[in-house]
Parts: structure tokens; C-alpha cells; sequence
């Protein structure tokens, strides 16, 4: 961990915009140690290669909330770019989970959140490249289904909307699912139980998209191989 005042954790192609950190560094106050408005984060926007601003730009150029309130529950969307005391990103590790590589950063942003502030404004912080071969365009869920599981039992916590702890009760339950454990051993971890028999209700109708959506990829490529193979024999005969 980095032994400034101030982090930033971002992608290797990613880059910050010229004479940046003056201006981030212009938001803290040497006398607390935080952030203006005794916030822990600063939170500014993200630009595309060809400048145009990624997602929502805020709805205020300068104000105070948390990652959970204004990120999921007013649903600003699109990558955002956050510096964090480098204390406090201490103080939340990320969890080491065997044999998996993923867990969202938003995880942490999310714990983060339950006890402390971020200050917002529309000021343009990072410029991001999005690779075809990057994680954006990977299974990243799927592949990492224990840190999937621990993600959604934390994002039922009362602080989130209803919608979202439903929504991911049922995706929680899902993945508890997928990781071989028993409908006892889920609901004794879960985190909201008040929700948990429509979470259940719901992770069925989930488990059952998911089983539509392999089933319709899997009849269309059995499709195709059946039209090559036609074309294939018509050419023979």
C-alpha cells in the first residue's frame, strides 16, 4: 500500500489528466487529515479515449453522500474515479479468496460507506480505455462465484434500497447455490433474513433466465452447425 496521504486505485491503461492532482490535492485539508467536509473519498468523472464523459456526470458540482446512497440507490451510472485516504484503504482490505481472482471494488467502496463520506464534483479526473480482452467483456460474476456470494449477502444491508436487496437477496442465494451450500447454511449467512423467502422466490425465477438464456445460445449454435452442415453436404452431393 502506498505511503502518500491519498490513493488511487485504477486500471494500468488508465490515465490520470494533466495537472490533475494539483486540483485533488486542493480538496484536503491538511488540519483534519480528511477531505473537505470531513470526507474520506473525492469523487470526480471519467472521460472515454475520445473525451466524451463515461455515464451520468453529477447532479451537483459539489456535494456530499456515500457510494452506496448516490452510486446505487439515485443509480448514477458509469465509471467514476475516486481517491481514497490511504488510511482508510487500510483500514478495508480487500478479502483473499482461494482459487479467485475477482471481487468489484465497489465492494469495498460499499463498506467504506456505511461509516464514512465522499465529496462529489464534476470535474474530469481519468481517462479510461476499454479493451476487448478487459475485464468488462469477461464473466467476471461467474468465474468468481465465492466473491459473487459475498458481494451480494453484503449489498442486502438496510442502507441499500428495497429493489436492490431483493434483487440481490436472490442473486446472493443463486451463487450460495452454485458454491454447494445448503439452503440452512445460506440463510444463517445471510445478512438480511427479513427478505430472505422472496429472495429465494426470486433466485428461482433468476436460475431459470440463466437456464433460458444457455438453452437459447446453445439452439443457436446448434443452428448455425446445422446450416454449415447442410451447405456442406449439398456441396458434395
Amino acid at each position: 500500500m502506498a505511503d502518500s496521504y491519498i490513493s488511487l486505485l485504477h486500471d494500468s491503461d488508465d490515465t490520470l489528466l494533466p495537472n490533475i492532482l494539483p486540483v485533488v490535492w486542493g480538496y484536503y485539508d491538511n488540519s483534519t487529515g480528511l477531505f473537505k467536509e470531513n470526507c474520506v473519498s473525492l469523487a470526480g468523472l471519467c472521460v472515454y479515449n475520445n473525451d466524451e464523459i463515461i455515464g451520468d456526470i453529477f447532479p451537483y458540482d459539489y456535494f456530499v453522500s456515500d457510494h452506496i446512497e448516490y452510486r446505487f440507490n439515485k443509480n448514477i451510472k458509469g465509471d467514476k474515479c475516486e481517491f481514497y485516504l490511504t488510511s482508510i484503504l487500510k483500514a478495508y482490505p480487500f478479502p483473499i479468496i482461494n482459487n479467485e481472482k475477482f471481487i468489484a471494488e465497489s465492494f469495498i467502496w460499499n463498506r467504506i460507506a456505511l461509516d464514512h463520506k465522499t465529496l462529489y464534483i464534476n470535474n474530469i479526473f481519468l481517462r479510461k480505455i476499454f479493451l476487448k480482452q478487459g475485464l468488462s467483456n469477461q464473466p467476471i460474476w461467474e468465474n468468481n462465484p465465492h466473491s459473487s456470494e459475498l458481494f451480494f449477502n453484503e449489498t442486502t444491508n438496510q442502507k441499500f434500497s428495497y429493489s436492490i436487496r431483493l434483487k440481490n437477496s436472490a442473486k446472493y442465494i443463486e451463487y450460495a447455490r452454485r458454491n454447494k451450500k445448503n439452503i440452512l447454511h445460506i440463510y444463517n449467512n445471510s445478512i438480511n433474513k427479513q427478505i430472505f423467502a422472496l429472495g429465494f422466490f426470486f433466485s428461482l425465477i433468476y436460475k431459470l433466465k440463466l437456464n433460458l438464456k444457455q438453452n437459447s445460445i446453445i439452439l443457436k449454435l446448434h443452428s448455425k452447425l446445422n446450416k454449415k452442415n447442410n451447405k456442406y453436404w449439398k456441396k458434395i452431393i
